[in-house]
């Protein structure tokens, strides 16, 4: 599949950014590009890391590998053939590598290596047993966020992964993450996020919130208007980001992170972020702090991009991917799986999910022979 986002019918436009993507996450960038970024839309394609046996060309520009950390084997041994080619034809620039840039683990193990971070992780399948709590559980390579209440004892960790065998398909894949405190003086965490594009870091948005876990914006007020807005328009953080972005050997992606005291906390790079959503899906009063990051992303984009004039488009001779031994009814197993966790991580269904991991955790002494069959498969 060869995907033209934001393209016009017989247009002619030399496409000059390459985005590469999971085909099931690919419409991160549809908001944007529908939107505040239409005027970068018809030089941005978008290939699906699953078609790249069939790829002939990549157009003389900028490729971004993004969604790295959901790659297979094979489709990240077929992302660095691509890469190297791409680097030896002198006329596309590879942001990511997706061989070599590290994976949400491995970062924040090194960055609690160098000093950086307070807080630790690990696999669950590798540390059932943390050194301290608070912790918290969250996949390896999804962008759920946290997918338990935060954790104060090993019976509550016990009782969460025995809910998380029962509900989730891929339990091994599960963190087990300390928990940093950052709320400020008023109470209130906030979660930074900045966009890295390229060696320059453009802040996307501050979200404040009175819980410990923030994925939505949760408080908005006047007052937190204002201090997002000097968030943008100052950019304070800048060095500091680029920093661990060259740490993590990461070229494009949202950063995230906090501060506890005046010490900076990375809690994640997410290599295939939401950029925006559309304009009229955002609170009247926050519009503006909105457009003002999408202007700005849209002229990084643009400056990436270049004016279109680049040679000729570089010729790409990949693999064909293997034929995969998968019956149907493994297909429509793995894909009922993941709508159903789509659906588990809806607002909406919050109150039913919590209730079953009640109702499950409160089995988990019966459980561990199950559990412990979870982590081994």
């Amino acid at each position: 599949m060869r995907r033209f986002t934001g393209g016009h019918g017989g247009s002619t436009v030399a496409v000059v950014i390459t985005y590469l993507v999971k085909r099931q996450h690919a419409s991160t960038v549809d908001g944007f590009l529908k939107g505040w970024g239409r005027d970068i839309a018809p030089s941005f394609r978008v290939v699906c890391y699953e078609d790249l046996g069939q790829l002939t060309e990549v157009a003389a520009g900028v490729c971004i590998f993004a969604d790295i950390d959901r790659l297979t084997a094979h489709e990240e041994a077929a992302a660095g053939e691509l890469r190297a080619q791409l680097l030896a034809s002198g006329r596309v620039r590879p942001l990511n590598d997706p061989q070599r840039s590290l994976r949400r683990l491995e970062l924040l193990s090194l960055l609690h290596h160098q000093g950086i971070n307070h807080f630790r992780a690990y696999r669950v399948v590798d540390t059932r047993r943390p050194p301290r709590f608070p912790v918290f559980l969250r996949y390896e390579d999804e962008h759920w966020g946290a997918i338990s209440p935060l954790l104060h004892t090993q019976a509550e960790l016990e009782r969460a992964l025995a809910a998380a065998c029962v509900l989730h398909r891929r339990p091994r894949r599960l963190l087990v993450v300390e928990y940093c405190d950052t709320r400020g003086a008023d109470g209130l965490h906030r979660k930074y996020s900045a966009f890295l594009a390229d060696g320059r870091a453009v802040p996307r948005d501050l979200i404040f919130d009175h819980g410990w876990l923030q994925k939505d914006i949760a408080v908005v007020t006047p007052a937190t208007i204002a201090e997002e807005r000097a968030y943008l328009e100052t950019n304070p953080h800048e060095p500091q980001l680029l920093a661990v972005a060259e740490l993590a050997g990461i070229d494009y992606g949202r950063i995230d992170y906090g501060f506890a005291g005046d010490e900076l906390q990375i809690w994640e790079i997410n290599t295939n972020p939401v950029i925006t959503k559309k304009p009229h899906e955002y609170r009247s009063d926050h519009v503006e702090n909105q457009a003002l990051f999408a202007g700005r992303m849209l002229q990084r984009l643009q400056e990436l991009a270049g004016d279109g004039s680049a040679a000729d488009p570089v010729p790409v001779r990949l693999p064909q991917a293997s034929a995969r031994r998968r019956t149907w009814t493994t297909a429509a197993h793995r894909r009922a799986w993941d709508g159903v966790a789509t659906v588990g991580h809806s607002r909406a269904a919050q109150p039913l999910v919590r209730g079953l991991e009640r109702g499950i955790g409160l089995l988990h002494r019966p459980l561990q022979p199950y559990v412990a069959l979870r982590l081994r498969a």
